[in-house]
């Protein structure tokens, strides 16, 4: 009768033990399945911000408020992604959340250089309705200067800042109102020019980040570890 209830005993042990180990398989597996899911998410999001950076600027300026959406998205991505991943079962991928933090760093710098395109473009668009024609004429050499620069790339600096000062001069000759935005713009240009290529390797930075390559590969482990838990359930079942 003892030797009966110390098997039984055992049993329900391991019967215990066994629906513990299955359990836990389920747990993990599960959660990796949100960490790929995750990944996939991420991944297309910066697919998304990546294909809005392969547009020429001015043309890109027209999604600057997109663009810092889709960095808010990613970001908040990133802390969920490093949220899920802070238990020793699941598969270790804080070099792929330490990457992603990095990417949204420098998608956040990238995204303050931008937005100096789209502050320029309104104040070009929003002009006073009493400015003269001679005001006028310069706003409109102002951006000329602005565009030629951006997109031809055999510009050189020294003619680009002659031209600019050029403005100045010509802007200090006119009346007080007209004075002040003229000279407010040509301000807004020359800084907006003296950070395209700073801008342009930002760009190249966000759009050629290592975290892609990380992400692949993290989501090739993930799907390999899920497949084999899965796997592992179904032979104990």
């Amino acid at each position: 009768m003892n030797l009966f209830k110390r098997l039984n005993g055992i049993a329900v042990a391991i019967v215990l033990l066994w629906s513990i180990a299955v359990a836990s398989v389920v747990y993990v597996s599960s959660q990796e399945e949100k960490i790929t899911h995750l990944i996939d998410e991420i991944t297309f999001s910066i697919d998304k911000l990546r294909q809005t950076l392969f547009l020429a600027q001015p043309y890109r300026a027209r999604f600057s408020e997109q663009l810092e959406l889709e960095i808010q998205l990613i970001h908040a991505q990133t802390v969920q992604l490093k949220s899920l991943t802070q238990s020793d079962l699941l598969s270790d991928v804080s070099h792929t959340v330490y990457l992603l933090e990095r990417f949204v760093e420098q998608a956040q710098l990238l995204a303050r250089d931008e937005a100096r395109m789209d502050t320029f473009i309104a104040s070009i668009n929003d002009k006073p309705q009493d400015l003269s024609d001679p005001a006028l004429s310069l706003s409109n050499r102002l951006s000329a200067v602005v565009l030629d620069t951006l997109f031809n790339e055999s510009v050189e600096p020294r003619q680009v800042y002659l031209k600019l000062e050029d403005i100045q001069r010509e802007a200090y000759r006119l009346p007080s109102t007209d004075r002040i935005h003229l000279l407010e713009l040509n301000s807004q240009a020359s800084v907006l020019l003296s950070q395209s290529a700073n801008t342009e390797f930002l760009v190249e930075r966000v759009v050629n980040h290592p975290v892609m390559t990380e992400l692949s590969l993290r989501e090739l482990q993930s799907e390999r570890l899920v497949s084999g838990r899965y796997y592992l359930y179904h032979s104990q079942a």
